[in-house]
């Protein structure tokens, strides 16, 4: 079997592309990807060539290069959503009565403005600033 070494010392890669430029499959052979396609023949997938290992499902190719299949929004949504339950859980959510009993009128209508801005944010993609009564949430996170 022939393995092309591309340059810097990566593995160029085969991978099987199907009709809608959606990548099905690898190989380091573009023989055993023949095979495949000689198996399929009404299937129009064709093969292309590159330099490294994508995950499956998550790469297309767009004028001859691969790149990162665009999201869809409902994945968008989930992790703006998810993006708000992590923001939430180390701020609003972490405020002890004591805490929150102490801020002015000011600070909690600061607080509650945040608040709904977040809560909007899986829709309208507007992520709020960070408000300084917060500041130092995340540090540490990273630490453990």
């Amino acid at each position: 079997m022939f393995v092309a070494i591309g340059r810097h010392g990566i593995i160029d890669m085969f991978y099987l592309i199907d009709n809608e430029n959606n990548f099905l499959t690898s190989c380091d052979s573009r023989e055993s990807l023949q095979l495949t396609i000689d198996t399929h023949p009404n299937e129009n997938w064709t093969i292309q060539e590159g330099s490294f290992e994508p995950v499956e499902g998550e790469w297309i190719w767009s004028n001859n290069n691969l790149v990162r299949r665009p999201k869809t929004d409902e994945e968008i949504l989930f992790e703006r959503r998810d993006e708000r339950r992590e923001i939430f859980a180390f701020t609003i959510d972490a405020m002890s009565a004591y805490w929150q009993n102490s801020l002015s009128s000011e600070q909690h209508q600061e607080i509650a403005t945040w608040r709904q801005a977040w809560l909007n944010y899986p829709e309208t993609g507007i992520r709020p600033d960070d408000l300084d009564i917060f500041s130092g949430w995340n540090q540490g996170l990273n630490d453990i």
